[in-house]
């Protein structure tokens, strides 16, 4: 998976304040990524030439790090072969458990492991099933995917320089903070509050749509999901 790296003065961007934007860890939810893209794009002013004295700032001083599709085999076999698929497509088990002696499978094969589940933030617990064919299938164990390795991996090289994380998904108006397992808030959970309810009020003033602002487990409670990985492990 390749990132895009953005900022005036690139060369020698290294140690600024760095923001992370990544969509597409569900596989069907395309928008995600093409939304992603759209931030890019306006990050460069080739979007809308009128932003340029406002991006200008946040360039000179943030690195933006863009990973716009953040699960491409389950991607690709969306486009391919069913549009409505969420997961990863590694072979995750057999269905209903049971296994022949030779290992191979009674009822067939399951594929794929949610990424968004596969992080070790309360591994397992909530918001999961271990039927490996369910589409909320975390995995044996966490990280066990390459694509949830490779984030793990970049964050915690660039763990000194992260400053905000956002990941976009396509599903409802709302703006979900941390964390998934549990109604403990945390330690900044009042940063937190205050970007949320910054991000909805531009919402609502530049296209008139009311997003909410909660904590990601008041929506339901997950075990594993991405950002509150990025949370524990920050």
């Amino acid at each position: 998976m390749k990132v895009i790296r953005i900022s005036n003065d690139l060369a020698n961007a290294d140690n600024k304040p760095m923001i992370w934007v990544d969509g597409g860890i569900h596989a069907r939810e395309w928008i995600s990524s093409h939304t992603v893209m759209y931030i890019a794009n306006s990050l460069l002013s080739e979007v809308e030439n009128g932003l340029r004295s406002q991006v200008g700032p946040l360039l000179d001083k943030y690195q933006f790090v863009i990973l716009p599709m953040s699960n491409p085999d389950g991607y690709e076999y969306t486009r391919t072969s069913n549009r409505m698929w969420r997961k990863t497509r590694r072979p995750s088990g057999c269905k209903y458990g049971y296994t022949r002696p030779d290992g191979s499978c009674y009822y067939g094969q399951c594929y794929g492991i949610d990424p968004n589940r596969n992080w070790d933030a309360d591994f397992g617990q909530k918001g999961v099933s271990s039927n490996p064919c369910s589409d909320v299938y975390p995995g044996k164990k966490a990280f066990s995917e390459s694509n949830t390795q490779a984030m793990r991996d970049f964050l915690l090289k660039n763990k000194r320089n992260l400053k905000l994380y956002l990941s976009f998904h396509s599903y409802s108006q709302l703006f979900l903070k941390p964390v998934g397992y549990t109604y403990t808030p945390p330690k900044d959970a009042a940063i937190h509050d205050a970007a949320g309810k910054a991000a909805v009020a531009a919402i609502k003033k530049t296209h008139g749509k009311v997003y909410r602002n909660i904590r990601s487990v008041e929506l339901y409670p997950t075990s594993g999901p991405l950002l509150t990985g990025c949370i524990c492990k920050g």
